[in-house]
């Protein structure tokens, strides 16, 4: 595992390292110690024009001009006395051209703790084409020197003198318009032009450099501001008597384009030592004001990439800090700074022994001594500090810190407060071991089934009391489906969700067992379903009661239906056949008699279907219906009741409600839930009914503002028998019933899969009764 995370750290730093020599805008590349590439950044394209995997693999020596192989051999496998020797050597482009580059290299370790030799190409083809151009001006300059017997030549121009002036000098003139690189020209004082080299003629557009002679700016150049700008130059030169050198001045050429001149100008003095004109000589500059530009872009932009990068640093939330090897911060971040309550510039400079206690210190010192004499990083320390805010954890890494020469100077680190995690695990513990030990003691029997390695992953003695089995022997796959009774399986296991579970098991000893609980389901963040707990009790003994209890209600209901069934139809038959025999007042008695049979047979009915319900013998016939249709009729139906009882009704229903439901079972649903409605509500009261939609369920709701329910009625609702009783409370309401309505109505709808509950915020203030089916 140690291994497998030190490999990923190596990765990262790979990249990290790869991530920074990429953003160089010089050419960067490793060897091996046999001078062959192993890296290379893509600078390397815009420089020579290789992609770099056309470099890496291949020796430095096949882009080498042959006349500095001996340089190359020399930077890169000897050790010079002094860093400050940095070879100039030219490579090959893809062009087969040779460009001059400065080469610095330096011996180093990388990510692997290989020993590799990094280089650093510097283009100064711009440089040496400039230094050529120096020589060659020197040498030109040295010619024309030497030519002229005393520089007292220029000293002699007067407009009274031409054709003397040009006949002595013609000589010398040729010389300057063949040899002198830069434009140059003279005026007198008048700024009129005594002479040019062809260089200039050139530069301002006129055939042959005699032409220039007599003629004036204004005669010349087209751009007024830029001729005052030249007169006021060229007089201060010669009224101060004092030369200019080399001041860069802005010109703009034909179609708007500017360039830079590099221009100097001269007062021509007399014998006398009075100003008799100007010689000025001037080049152009632009490449290397451009470069300038770029350089001093070039820096801003390295400057505000260290400005991005402290900002990037101190918005990471974790704490960021270098040290050197003796242990004195050199760098730290600002979440650093805000966990000791202190300034950065309060961190910089102290040790780690200025910061933290001794013993701290002691062992903070020696892991940053293991990665610096390693040279190995070291991750994920937990380490206790002291801090003004009390005693915190920390989670740290610290890596090797390693200059451009492969030496190891300090550690970079970085740490991250896990106090709120160390105290979450260690309550969770804690909490562990109460739970298991709960789990161990439960009068219920719990087990947890892994439904991603399909086995049973826990069991607690109460379960294995109720089974009969033994932990080792439930670990076989296949236990589950041997114990649970096959009929079962289905049931237990249908629809999704937490619910109420009911099944039979076999025993160890072959005994049949019915257990009754909860089943919980585990959900992944993906969604997926990867556990299963059943919380379940033995139930065996209660459902045998159950059987005794529905037997005994079953054999009730038969004994007593037979004579209510004479009763009631000796009763039909008196009403019937001796209807006109009989006085009135004992009609009165038989129709009391019929009236009374009907209701105590309505009760044996509602006492045989919950005993069905209770033995899960109902079945459903589904089919797909209209539920908004269905509350209609069931209103139709009551509309005589509604009106006796003087209620108001509001419908609030969706136009449609169609799902699959057996039609007749609901309509009772919504009989007893609207018959209750408006028995428990006063006369005159209000009842509102509405639908809701959503993506899996249709839910309706029946609310009432009458006398409401309290927390214990609420709770024994949907139970059997739970008709609240309320007589003598003063309340105009109905009792009728005997309280298994809502029983039978909660069996119905968590047959179909759905819900059904109620809300009321006490005596008084009405109730709601929901409902939900699935849609489907």
């Amino acid at each position: 595992m140690h291994l497998l995370v030190e490999k990923k750290s190596s990765n990262l730093y790979e990249k990290k390292y790869h991530f920074l020599i990429d953003n160089i805008l010089d050419v960067v590349g490793e060897l091996d110690l046999n001078g062959i590439f192993t890296y290379v950044n893509p600078y390397i394209y815009d420089e020579l024009g290789y992609q770099p995997d056309e470099i890496i693999g291949r020796e430095i020596y096949e882009f080498v001009h042959p006349d500095d192989a001996k340089k190359i051999t020399k930077v890169l496998f000897r050790r010079p006395k002094s860093h400050d020797f940095i070879p100039e050597i030219r490579l090959k482009n893809n062009k087969n051209q040779f460009i001059w580059y400065e080469i610095k290299a330096r011996r180093i370790k990388d990510y692997n703790n290989q020993r590799k030799i990094l280089i650093t190409l510097k283009n100064i083809s711009k440089v040496k084409v400039l230094e050529e151009r120096l020589e060659k001006k020197e040498e030109n300059y040295q010619k024309i020197t030497n030519s002229f017997p005393e520089i007292q030549f220029w000293k002699v121009f007067t407009p009274s003198k031409y054709e003397r002036v040009i006949r002595t000098t013609s000589e010398m003139l040729k010389v300057i318009i063949k040899n002198i690189p830069q434009c140059v020209f003279w005026k007198d004082t008048n700024f009129k032009y005594l002479g040019c080299n062809g260089n200039y003629s050139e530069f301002i557009g006129i055939e042959h450099p005699e032409s220039i002679i007599g003629k004036t700016d204004e005669d010349l150049l087209s751009n007024r501001e830029k001729i005052q700008q030249i007169r006021e130059s060229e007089t201060s030169v010669m009224l101060s008597g004092k030369s200019s050198y080399h001041t860069n001045e802005s010109w703009i050429i034909e179609k708007g384009k500017n360039i830079w001149l590099d221009v100097s100008r001269v007062p021509l003095i007399e014998t006398k030592g009075d100003v008799n004109g100007i010689l000025v000589t001037f080049e152009e500059i632009t490449d290397r004001k451009i470069a300038e530009e770029e350089l001093r872009n070039s820096e801003k932009k390295y400057k505000n990439l260290s400005i991005e990068l402290e900002t990037i640093m101190d918005i990471i939330p974790s704490m960021i800090f270098v040290k050197n090897k003796s242990g004195i911060y050199t760098r730290v971040n600002q979440v650093f700074a805000d966990y000791l309550k202190l300034e950065k510039e309060d961190i910089i400079g102290k040790s780690t022994f200025d910061l933290f206690p001794q013993e701290l210190a002691t062992n903070l010192k020696r892991d940053d001594l293991e990665v610096i004499n390693s040279g190995k990083p070291k991750l994920n320390i937990e380490e206790k500090w002291e801090t003004v805010d009390g005693l915190k954890w920390v989670i740290s890494t610290k890596i090797p810190y390693i200059d451009e020469n492969g030496e190891i100077k300090g550690i970079i680190g970085t740490s991250v407060d896990i106090t709120e995690r160390k105290i979450a695990e260690q309550k969770l513990i804690e909490s562990e071991a109460k739970h298991r030990g709960l789990l161990e003691t439960a009068v219920m029997g719990l087990i947890e089934i892994d439904l991603l390695l399909n086995n049973i992953s826990y069991v607690n003695p109460k379960l294995l009391e109720i089974v009969g089995y033994s932990r080792e022997e439930l670990k076989d796959d296949s236990i589950f489906y041997k114990i649970l009774h096959p009929e079962d399986l289905e049931e237990l296991l249908k629809s999704h969700g937490d619910r109420d579970v009911e099944f039979r098991i076999y025993s160890k000893e072959g005994k049949l067992k019915w257990l009754s609980g909860t089943r919980k389901y585990t959900i992944s963040e993906n969604g997926e379903l990867i556990n299963i707990r059943l919380w379940l009790q033995d139930i065996t003994e209660s459902k045998e009661i159950e059987e005794i209890k529905s037997s005994l209600l079953t054999r009730f209901s038969h004994e007593f239906k037979t004579p209510l069934i004479s009763i009631k139809g000796f009763a039909d038959f008196l009403l019937t056949e001796y209807k006109v025999n009989l006085d009135e007042k004992i009609l009165s008695f038989l129709r009391r008699i019929k009236e009374g049979s009907n209701r105590l047979e309505a009760l044996i009915n509602s006492f045989m279907e919950g005993s069905q319900l209770e033995k899960a013998v109902i079945r459903v016939n589904l089919r797909r219906e209209d539920v908004s249709d269905l509350i209609q009729e069931v209103l139709h139906e009551l509309e005589g009741f509604i009106g006796m009882r003087e209620h108001t009704i509001n419908v609030s229903l969706d136009e449609k409600l169609i799902t699959t439901i057996d039609k007749e079972k609901i309509y009772t649903v919504i009989s007893n839930i609207l018959i209750n409605a408006i028995d428990y509500t006063p006369q005159g009261g209000k009842i509102s009914i509405k639908s809701s939609i959503d993506k899996n369920f249709l839910t309706i709701s029946v609310k009432d503002n009458g006398i409401g329910l309290t927390e214990e009625e609420k709770n024994l609702l949907f139970k059997p028998f739970g008709k609240i009783e309320r007589y003598g409370k003063g309340w105009d309401i109905t009792v009728g019933g005997m309280g298994m309505g809502l029983y039978i109505s909660k069996e119905i709808i968590e047959l179909h899969g759905g819900k059904i509950w109620a809300e009321s915020e006490g005596r008084s203030k009405g109730s709601e009764f929901h409902f939900s089916l699935p849609i489907k």
